[in-house]
């Protein structure tokens, strides 16, 4: 008769990720997967009020991958109604080991950044809140791992 071994930690989180995922419906990732089936990844800073003394909000897009070029578009909203409108809405594609750089002015009102890539790109995003001189402003930045991530609004 064999004898049957206990499950790893890996194991055990393998199960545990794989099973979390069939449910949810998202990726093997486990964590903020978000996106649509097509396989993209939306990203939102959620709405935010400007800072003092900040003009535009900043964001920085880079591709890691050194073999594939990312498709990703870059959002920001206006929220001062109580809906969006749309400040920008740019498509670019980011070849691999580069980056792009979007600023929009968001003076003074209520304002949401969206990230959309392939959710199996390896792109990082950041977003700055900067003054009419480019300075950082304290306060509103988002880094890649602060970002939450939404089901496309279509």
């Amino acid at each position: 008769m064999k004898k049957s071994r206990k499950p790893t930690g890996k194991a055990i989180i393998k199960r545990l990720v794989l099973r979390t995922s069939a449910k949810s419906g998202g990726s093997k990732s486990g964590g903020k997967s978000g996106g649509s089936k097509s396989g993209t990844k939306v990203l939102t800073t959620g709405v935010l009020n400007t800072a003092v003394g900040q003009t535009a909000a900043h964001i920085e897009v880079a591709n890691f991958s050194s073999t594939t070029a990312a498709l990703v578009t870059v959002q920001v909203f206006d929220w001062n109604s109580g809906s969006p409108v749309i400040l920008l809405n740019q498509t670019v594609t980011i070849g691999p080991l580069t980056h792009r750089i979007f600023s929009q002015d968001v003076t003074p009102f209520h304002y949401e950044v969206r990230i959309i890539h392939p959710s199996n790109a390896n792109v990082i995003a950041n977003t700055f809140a900067i003054n009419a001189g480019t300075s950082t402003v304290p306060g509103l930045t988002f880094n890649q791992d602060q970002l939450m991530s939404i089901k496309s609004g279509k």
